[in-house]
């Protein structure tokens, strides 16, 4: 275009007339390839949206295939949590009724600690496995103290637990056969809170209102006192376990504790929790594994991030 210019300096009349015509089709051009650029690349997007719809539709295809037959295969296992668990597990607020006016410990189970009882190799972010833990689990399990409330999971229907049912409940249901009652897990986790928004919060409060706790939790462990749930306790006094693999401190820790002269402790300690509330009974101190209440709570009720995804205070 440059050059066109310089050459109309030496033409007059027609031929300087010619030549802006031929800038005015060069700027045609121009703008038709532009126009032709974006024709392609919505061409190509309509393209790729209906080959990402049909990909879509046969992942939808496939994803309800896949759940029909976990559908049918967990039939028989379902029943049978059915019959020896669910039937005599508590409700939510049953759950919290049972601690607050009997005073039972919480010793809670999860896809965690069915893991660690019934394979040496698995192990948690925070927590190796070991025999002694295994075994110390499953006596919990199976002959837990008379103050103890066992608490465990709620059962669903979804691709995780129905891998972890699928994969320990064959070892896991003839432990819990002779069990009278149980608590539910799932008061620690977000999914109380969403049922039951601000009155799961009072329940909990109800739990502590005008007591004096011991607060156990690892050294630089994500759990907080949130004031909503805990700003009506007479005091708090906190103990302090290892960073991680708490289960080998709990000789020390049951000591430190037992000090403290409290009868209501707070434990969020992982698997060493679920043992630890079971100890603690026995020595007639209400003992409560409440594990991530705090961080499900704010998820629920504040937007906050899923308790799993918090990351820890302090190294």
């Amino acid at each position: 275009m440059a050059g066109l210019k310089r050459l109309k300096r030496f033409m007059t009349g027609a031929a300087a007339e010619k030549l802006d015509v031929m800038r005015q089709q060069a700027k045609l051009l121009e703008r038709q390839n532009k126009l032709l650029v974006e024709q392609n690349k919505l061409i190509t997007s309509a393209i790729d949206d209906e080959r990402l719809t049909k990909i879509a539709f046969e992942l939808k295809r496939t994803r309800d295939a896949v759940e029909n037959i976990r559908g049918v295969a967990m039939a028989p296992i379902r029943q049978e949590i059915a019959q020896v668990m669910q039937a005599r597990q508590l409700g939510f607020m049953e759950t919290i009724e049972a601690l607050r006016d009997e005073r039972r410990s919480f010793a809670r189970y999860g896809d965690g600690e069915f893991r660690l009882m019934y394979r040496l190799e698995h192990k948690l972010k925070f927590h190796r496995n070991s025999p002694e833990l295994m075994v110390a689990l499953k006596r919990v399990l199976t002959d837990p103290s008379e103050n103890t409330l066992i608490g465990m999971p709620q059962v669903f229907l979804g691709l995780h637990w129905s891998i972890v049912f699928a994969e320990t409940w064959h070892f896991v249901g003839p432990l819990v056969a002779s069990q009278e009652r149980f608590g539910n897990s799932h008061v620690t986790r977000p999914m109380f809170f969403d049922h039951h928004g601000q009155d799961a919060v009072d329940a909990w409060r109800s739990v502590w209102e005008g007591r004096d706790v011991v607060v156990v939790t690892g050294q630089g462990s994500r759990f907080q006192m949130v004031p909503a749930l805990f700003d009506n306790v007479s005091s708090v006094t906190e103990v302090f376990s290892t960073p991680t693999d708490a289960f080998f401190d709990l000789d020390r820790l049951i000591g430190e504790i037992e000090d403290t002269g409290r009868d209501l402790v707070l434990l969020s300690l992982g698997p060493a929790a679920t043992v630890a509330a079971d100890m603690l009974a026995a020595k007639g101190i209400q003992a409560l594994d409440i594990g991530h209440l705090s961080s499900s709570y704010e998820n629920v009720l504040l937007g906050a991030e899923l308790p799993e995804h918090v990351p820890p205070i302090r190294k």
